[in-house]
């Protein structure tokens, strides 16, 4: 007949310095606490390199939409430099001066030169002869 040995362990014992089960949980906790900050650290570095990629990527299209509104504004520019330019044509203007408002070239008489070196000259409006 085969006798059972039961012997009961102390907590002492088994978490002591001394014991085999103390040393092989601190092996495996600093091997997990090891593996964690590299998991950690590697997880951390891929989340920034996305996050850059990302950055670089949105102040890129940025970039082209300001470099697209800028070309449009300039062309708009061009275009109203122009339009002004056509707007300020002598022909234009006197044509609209002859024909809005009645106006005509001065006949010789109604030309008055004036020299700079002379004293000024004060011109009543009988001198001028101006049509009423």
């Amino acid at each position: 007949m085969r006798s059972v040995v039961i012997r009961t362990i102390d907590h002492a014992e088994l978490v002591g310095e001394e014991s085999l089960l103390s040393r092989l949980n601190l092996k495996n906790l600093d091997f997990a606490l090891v593996a964690l900050l590299i998991f950690l650290l590697a997880t951390s570095a891929f989340v920034f390199h996305v996050w850059s990629r990302l950055y670089v990527f949105r102040t890129g299209y940025e970039i082209y939409q300001q470099e697209k509104s800028k070309q449009e504004l300039l062309e708009e520019n061009r275009i109203l430099t122009m339009e002004v330019a056509s707007l300020k044509s002598p022909a234009r203007l006197e044509k609209i001066a002859r024909r809005e408002l009645g106006l005509r070239s001065p006949r010789p008489e109604q030309v008055v030169m004036i020299h700079p070196r002379e004293p000024a000259l004060t011109l009543t409006s009988a001198q001028l002869s101006l049509p009423e």
